[in-house]
């Protein structure tokens, strides 16, 4: 009886050393698999002139899966460096997501229409649901212009309107076209405003009809920010190394902490 207790804890104990030799060599391949992946990311970074790999922090992903969802992007679109895309999210042809901008497709898709610019640190999300038969996605038709600083949940917003910084547009909203919200506004859940009509405060309030010189300026606005996207695209995203005058004594300390 002895003998045979002594066999199986002799089994065990040499499974348990078998497992941690395993792990063990796991561990080592893939510490040499990382270590050669951050040399070539760097050295290619160095070939392009892509100051990234200097960073200290981890770099910023910029479009997220979410539930097997992946966003799509179409093309000639500029997405800030620290903006977050997640989830379900259509975005079309020639927009802009500006710095520190997040959109949430979690529950419902997010729609965004060609020549629509997000400002920065705008909050889009959706909700799993309203309970009264309003569509819980986001959908954002073309030549918008959202300011920074806003929060867009779960409405509706039709072509050519423009939002001002600071304002809130709340489930089940919907803006018909040509109509335009004032700075630090709140639009309550549910309302309705009409098209090519101006509206602002907190809840919002009519406050006169949009003119054509006006129509004409927010269309022209839009196409100026998805401009200025394009700026940013070729001359900050992909800016080289000796533009940006970086201290060397900083570049160094860099590259001996890596």
């Amino acid at each position: 009886t002895w003998g045979l207790i002594v066999c199986y804890y002799q089994m065990k104990r040499k499974g348990y050393l078998f497992k941690s030799l395993l792990g063990a060599i796991r561990l080592g391949v893939g510490r040499v698999g990382k270590e050669a992946g951050l040399t070539i990311d760097r050295t290619g970074c160095r070939l392009t002139n892509d100051i990234s790999y200097l960073m200290e922090y981890c770099r910023h992903r910029q479009i997220l899966s979410y539930l097997n969802f992946t966003p799509l992007v179409g093309s000639n679109t500029f997405i800030a460096p620290n903006a977050t895309v997640a989830g379900e999210v259509y975005i079309s042809n020639k927009c802009a997501i500006g710095y520190g901008a997040t959109l949430r497709g979690e529950k419902h898709p997010i729609r965004i229409g060609e020549f629509t610019s997000i400002g920065d640190n705008t909050f889009i999300h959706t909700l799993a649901s309203l309970g009264t038969g309003i569509p819980c996605s986001v959908n954002i038709g073309k030549n918008v212009v959202i300011g920074s600083n806003c929060s867009i949940c779960a409405c509706i917003i039709d072509d050519d309107c423009r939002i001002f910084p600071g304002s809130i547009i709340l489930e089940g909203a919907r803006l018909e076209r040509g109509c335009v919200i004032g700075p630090n506004s709140v639009v309550p859940p549910g309302r309705l405003i009409s098209s090519y009509q101006y509206w602002a405060g907190s809840p919002v309030e009519y406050v006169r009809a949009v003119d054509e010189k006006e129509q004409y300026a927010n269309y022209q606005y839009s196409h100026n920010h998805i401009a200025y996207g394009d700026l940013h695209t070729t001359n900050i995203v992909n800016a080289p190394l000796a533009k940006l005058e970086l201290p060397k004594e900083s570049v160094e300390e860099s590259q001996k902490k890596q």
